[in-house]
Formats: structure tokens, C-alpha cells, sequence
């Protein structure tokens, strides 16, 4: 039962994120300096990402009952009722190319429901958090001001709004005619690296909104509570609530409001498959 079993909560978050970004920031390097392997699913893995990953795995030791769910966990675990949903190192690619568009992230799930958030934009210096019901802010170390997040407040297609699209080889979507056809509505698309950095951007104001095609639970959760909680919407590709009581997802969609939500979810339905 869920009161059997302590719950990580926001400071667990923050303290690990931290530590997640100390490890980030210690082997940043550059261009060409850093070994990355090849995936079988076509995604690198680095020293960065199983050092962190270990580090998670230390962490949630003293939280028993409570599964890990993330990239370099191997197979999905058992599900249980609270579950911490990370991902040790979301923009590998970018960050092992010493271009730093990448974020630790993760979020505590509670039955379903996601509770916490939390990102690291540690080569930056910038880290973001929410929690169900209290916002989302920037700022979330102990003594740093805390800055509260708000998605923008623009409600039609009007000079340029930015959006984010992300796409990569056997993705399952049309997402390059997908981007053609938003432009040509009067959106300015732009490659997401990271989908984290780029939900952040959507909690932050800057993206009108952002289309993900993956179906990993840890590619989504933490950027969704985080733009939720800061005024903004969520979805899947096909525009249902997203939900992390089930082992995969349809994609992902947020956008800073309901009005861009079904602007990019008609695209997508209408579109997705070329």
C-alpha cells in the first residue's frame, strides 16, 4: 500500500538532481572529446549517463517498494504504486558532442498520478522543478530565488511562434512534413535534441509547444507536470490525457495553451503519416 511505502518527495528530487548535475558538468568536454557508444535502439550512452544512473540506483536503495523506471534501466521493471521516472541524461547526442542542449530529469509518480518534478540544465546552471498543485519554478536549490514558470499567454498564429519538433530515424511519424506543413501555417519549427529542454522552453514561455512521437514513460513525465504547472496543456499524438498507470505512450504533445494544443493536434492526426 502506498502509506506503507515513503514517497521521494521534492527535496529528494532537488538533492538528486544536483548530484545528477555534478556528475554532467565533470565530464563535459569538448567537440570530438568524449566516447559515446551506439544503442540498439539507436540512441549513445556515456559514462555520464551510467554514472548517473548508479547514482539513482544508490539513491532509491533506502526507499524500498519504489521502482526506477528509466533509459539505462534495461527492461521495465515491475510496476509499483510510487515510482520515480528519470532519465539519466536526456540530449546524449548533443552533450557527448560537447553542445550543452541537455538535462537531467525526473518526476515521482504516486499510482499514476505524477507529484514532483525536476530538471538539471547543469552545464548552464539552471534548474527547474514542480509540484502537483504549487506551480513550477525556476530556481530550487536551498538560498537560490525561486523564479515561478508560466507558459506564454499568445493565442493565435502571429509572428513566428516557435515550436518544437522531434524526429529521428524509424520514429513511427511523418514529423519532417509534419514541421513543413506547421511552417507553412506561420509556425517557426525548430529540431528538439533534448525533449526535456524543450518541454522546459514550453514551461518558460519561449515554445508555443512541442511534438514527441517517442512512447518512454521518462522521456515524458517530467515535462509534463513541469508545463502543466505552469499554466500550460498536455497530451498524446492522438489527444488523450497522458497517463503513467500504462508501459507505453502514444508521443507526447504540450503547448502553452488549449488553443495551440488542437492547432498542433489536428496537424499531427492529419499529417502524422505522411
Amino acid at each position: 500500500m502506498v502509506e506503507a511505502t515513503r514517497v521521494p518527495d521534492r527535496r529528494f528530487l532537488a538533492e538528486t538532481a544536483a548530484m545528477a548535475g555534478n556528475i554532467m558538468r565533470a565530464h563535459f568536454t569538448y567537440p570530438g572529446g568524449m566516447k559515446r557508444e551506439l544503442k540498439s535502439d539507436k540512441t549513445f550512452v556515456t559514462i555520464t549517463d551510467r554514472e548517473i544512473n548508479a547514482m539513482l540506483n544508490r539513491r532509491l536503495a533506502s526507499y524500498p517498494g519504489v521502482a526506477l523506471i528509466c533509459e539505462e534501466g534495461g527492461k521495465l521493471p515491475p510496476r509499483t504504486e510510487v515510482e520515480v521516472i528519470a532519465d539519466e541524461l536526456d540530449g546524449t547526442a548533443p552533450y557527448s558532442s560537447g553542445i550543452p542542449t541537455c538535462v537531467f530529469m525526473a518526476a515521482v509518480s504516486v499510482r499514476g498520478e505524477l507529484k514532483h518534478t525536476v530538471m538539471n540544465d547543469a552545464i548552464m546552471r539552471r534548474a527547474y522543478a514542480a509540484s502537483l498543485g504549487e506551480g513550477s519554478y525556476a530556481g530550487i536549490t536551498e538560498g537560490e530565488q525561486r523564479i515561478q514558470l508560466k507558459t506564454a499567454s499568445v493565442s493565435k498564429i502571429e509572428n513566428y511562434p516557435r515550436v518544437g519538433v522531434a524526429t529521428w530515424p524509424g520514429c513511427g511519424s511523418d514529423m519532417l512534413g509534419i514541421a513543413k506543413v506547421l511552417e507553412q501555417i506561420g509556425f517557426r519549427t525548430e529540431g528538439v535534441a533534448s525533449i526535456g529542454y524543450a518541454d522546459m522552453l514550453v514551461a518558460a514561455g519561449e515554445y508555443a509547444g512541442v511534438i514527441f512521437p517517442g512512447s518512454s514513460l521518462y522521456d515524458t513525465a517530467p515535462g509534463d507536470l513541469l508545463v502543466r504547472e505552469a499554466g500550460g496543456v498536455t497530451s498524446d499524438l492522438q489527444g488523450r490525457p497522458l497517463r503513467y498507470d500504462i508501459d507505453r505512450l502514444d508521443g507526447h504533445i504540450t503547448a502553452c495553451n488549449e488553443f495551440f494544443l488542437d492547432v498542433l493536434l489536428q496537424t499531427v492526426r492529419k499529417y502524422r503519416h505522411g
